[in-house]
């Protein structure tokens, strides 16, 4: 009877021990195949290796970044007196919130066209000078655009924080227009941005690079969402990724959403606005409505052209 016992004992002991061993090379297999799937899994790094798709600069900044609601800004009558005391113009404030200006003599843009010299030069002839940065020389326009900055951050593609200079054949300033946003109010707790990186492999997972593609600018502002009725505005703050120089697309920095901007439609969209608001200028102020109205049209005009051709 003892001898059952002990044998029973030496059973369960070594079926205890089997289920052991079985477990841990169990465990052991299972650690071997993740490292060989991760082996077969190339970094992000590599699939643009692999792909040939180049990066010019990357920032490293990940801030922390809210969203920021904004409303149009009302010119004050300083501003006004301001605007009246700028030399070699022709101004006009529609509805106290668009300036349209024209110059009585065309400013020649510096040389070489570097960013610091064309910003140098257009900053001389506004008010609120400190409140805009060179956005791009749109040479199939011959527009200049100064995009509003909030939060030391540019304010992309937004007719209500766009600064237009309107250039003639011999890259001369000859009228802009320009229309600002109010004071910001920050909406939510800040939020660490993603990493400049990870917005350019969602670009890449959503079929947005292709082989050979080269990221020619990555940087972070803000991108305008839905407007509100009450005509408040919400903006996101957004990793601005330019490829080839030409495509340009915002991969917001909080929940890593996709929206592709375009300059020529916003360009569209935005002189027909302002052709519409330029026609409300008094007979008094004819001469900069018939000049700002005239490099508006020319202009619209060239965008229905290259859609026909």
């Amino acid at each position: 009877m003892q001898w059952n016992q002990i044998k029973t004992l030496f059973i369960l002991c070594f079926l205890v021990l089997d289920i052991y061993l079985i477990v841990q090379y169990m465990n052991k297999q299972e650690a071997a195949d993740l490292a060989l799937i991760k082996l077969q899994d190339p970094t992000f790094d590599e699939t643009l290796k692999e792909e040939n798709i180049k990066i010019s600069m990357l920032p490293e900044e990940q801030p922390d970044e809210a969203f920021i609601s904004l409303k149009q800004k009302t010119f004050s009558e300083k501003d006004k007196k301001d605007l009246a005391q700028l030399p070699n113009q022709t101004v006009d404030v529609i509805k106290d919130q668009f300036i349209v200006a024209a110059f009585k003599k065309p400013i020649p843009m510096p040389q070489p066209f570097t960013e610091e010299n064309i910003t140098e030069v257009v900053k001389r002839n506004i008010i609120y000078p400190s409140e805009y940065v060179f956005g791009e020389w749109n040479k199939e326009l011959n527009v200049l655009l100064f995009y509003q900055t909030k939060n030391n951050r540019p304010v992309y593609l937004n007719q209500n924080g766009i600064l237009l200079i309107y250039l003639n054949n011999n890259n001369e300033m000859v009228s802009y227009t320009q229309a600002m946003l109010g004071d910001t109010v920050e909406t939510g707790e800040k939020k660490k941005a993603i990493m400049p990186i990870t917005a350019i492999e969602k670009l890449y997972n959503n079929n947005q690079l292709y082989s050979g593609d080269e990221i020619t600018k990555v940087d972070l502002g803000f991108h305008t969402t839905v407007p509100l009725p009450n005509g408040v505005q919400v903006f996101l703050p957004s990793w601005r990724i330019v490829v080839n120089d030409d495509n340009c697309y915002f991969v917001s920095a909080i929940e890593a959403d996709i929206s592709a901007g375009n300059v020529v439609e916003f360009l569209d969209e935005t002189l027909q606005a302002n052709l519409l608001k330029v026609h409300m200028i008094q007979e008094d102020k004819k001469e900069v409505r018939e000049s700002v109205t005239a490099q508006l049209e020319t202009r619209l005009e060239s965008i229905r052209r290259s859609e026909t051709e």
